[in-house]
């Protein structure tokens, strides 16, 4: 049976290989359908941005959307499952992993979330433009340093952000990406294993990239920022990029690649999971995650429910 992913994805590279209309018959014979199954195909590249013209000669790709994000357009390690609109990839996740079974990495997009969240169950708003994926990948640890993988992600984006965008992102623990004091990223993870080993690690991520901010007076976007529509899969590309090379550095190395990306000596507000608030002043991250404080209290990410802040960089 013909894969219907796989032929638009082979109809449009052969659109975008040639500079003169392609008649059904010859893109019938080239992808091995029918020619109403090219027409078909044709609509469905128009319903993504693509603009195709019809004539008696056959069709012509006159232009492509600004910021496409298509499985086509990578190639890495990962499988990609690229969608329009979806309640959520971190539930589209687990059941592609209960369908399908724990091997591979993959990636689950979506142009639309309408029940994206973050930590602690809290709503995390995914308006169109934006890069919404869980990233799912096979892990090999011990429970205890389950935050790995959270750091590593943190680390990857706030460095294209710095270094690509050259926006003065910082990381803030735990799981945000703040730039000029407002989200522009936001991180979920959950893993799954037997024992006290870990197998598998899903990282749900929001990054605003071509949306409007959501909540202007605490969020921003890249678009925003910079004045100019981005490339979402330029981005992912090398979150992809850096992520496959942090997962396997030593736990000492990704740390220090952590802290200096988080700043210490600024004075926190911390509100705990059992709803108790403490104050103290941050003096990094330990190889565990967990939160160190000058007078030695050690917070881990479990423990807290949220931070406030009010650091500059």
């Amino acid at each position: 049976m013909v894969n219907k992913e796989s032929s638009r994805y082979r109809l449009l590279s052969l659109l975008q290989n040639t500079g003169e209309a392609l008649s059904g018959e010859l893109l019938s014979r080239e992808l091995g359908i029918s020619r109403v199954a090219v027409w078909k195909q044709i609509g469905r590249l128009e319903e993504a941005g693509y603009e195709i013209e019809s004539s008696r000669k056959g069709y012509l790709l006159r232009s492509e959307p600004a910021d496409p994000l298509e499985a086509h357009l990578f190639a890495g390690r990962e499988q990609f499952y690229c969608l329009e609109e979806t309640e959520s990839t971190m539930d589209d996740a687990r059941e592609i992993l209960r369908r399908r079974g724990p091997e591979g990495d993959f990636v689950v997009t979506a142009e639309k979330q309408n029940a994206g969240r973050g930590r602690n169950s809290r709503e995390w708003l995914s308006p169109r433009g934006g890069l919404f994926f869980t990233h799912s990948f096979a892990a090999a640890l011990p429970c205890p340093l389950s935050y790995h993988a959270t750091m590593a992600a943190l680390v990857s984006l706030t460095e294209i952000l710095r270094e690509d965008y050259k926006q003065p992102a910082r990381i803030k623990w735990p799981n945000d990406i703040l730039v000029e004091e407002k989200k522009i990223v936001g991180l979920l993870a959950a893993f799954s294993g037997e024992g006290e080993r870990i197998s598998r690690m899903n990282l749900g991520i929001g990054i605003n990239v071509n949306n409007a901010p959501p909540l202007p007076g605490t969020t921003c976007s890249l678009s925003s920022l910079t004045g100019k529509k981005l490339s979402r899969s330029y981005l992912m590309k090398g979150y992809l990029e850096r992520m496959n090379r942090y997962t396997g550095e030593t736990g000492e190395s990704l740390t220090a690649r952590f802290n200096r990306l988080c700043p210490a000596g600024n004075s926190l507000g911390i509100e705990l999971a059992n709803g108790s608030r403490i104050k103290g002043k941050a003096e990094g991250v330990d190889r565990w995650g967990a939160l160190c404080l000058k007078d030695g209290r050690r917070i881990y990410p479990g423990e807290c429910q949220k931070t406030e802040s009010k650091i500059t960089i």
